[in-house]
């Protein structure tokens, strides 16, 4: 099994912005790229296992991957978690990464008054456009955060 951890970073210098009634934009873009090294050096522990990706069009992020040593698949939408794993996902498929779907760990954006459906719907729906998900010779499907083992390799 060929395997790969996706990490979405959406633009730092736009993140946090339920914070902007506390903090100003530079301070909440710093408080972002420190969460991301946060998580970036807790990833590094299955570089062994799995290749790691991060999943951004961020220039900051992408320079923070190059020090770890992670590849990046840039999302030049850069519209959602959902929709920069479900590219960054077909990306791996056809470079054949197996696949698997934390399911209930992704977000989408409320675009209803755009007529979309409502975000739960959203993420039910990818959760089962990935469980159903085939190519030749690769698995895919999804699992929940709480059954997902990184330390016991592939």
């Amino acid at each position: 099994m060929r395997a790969a951890l996706l990490v979405p970073v959406k633009s730092l210098d736009n993140a946090k912005q339920r914070l902007g009634n506390a903090y100003d934009q530079h301070h909440r873009t710093l408080l972002a790229e420190a969460m991301l090294r946060d998580v970036l050096i807790a990833v590094t522990g299955v570089t062994g296992r799995v290749a790691v990706f991060l999943v951004t069009s961020d220039a900051r992020a992408e320079a923070l991957a190059n020090e770890f040593g992670f590849g990046v698949i840039e999302d030049r939408r850069n519209e959602s978690e959902t929709a920069a794993i479900e590219m960054a996902t077909a990306w791996c498929q056809s470079r054949g990464y197996d696949t698997t779907l934390v399911e209930d760990a992704h977000t989408s954006g409320d675009r209803t008054p755009w007529g979309a459906p409502p975000p739960d719907q959203v993420i039910a729906h990818t959760n089962m456009y990935w469980r159903s998900q085939t190519a030749p010779g690769r698995s895919a499907g999804t699992v929940k955060a709480g059954d997902v083992d990184f330390l016991a390799g592939p």
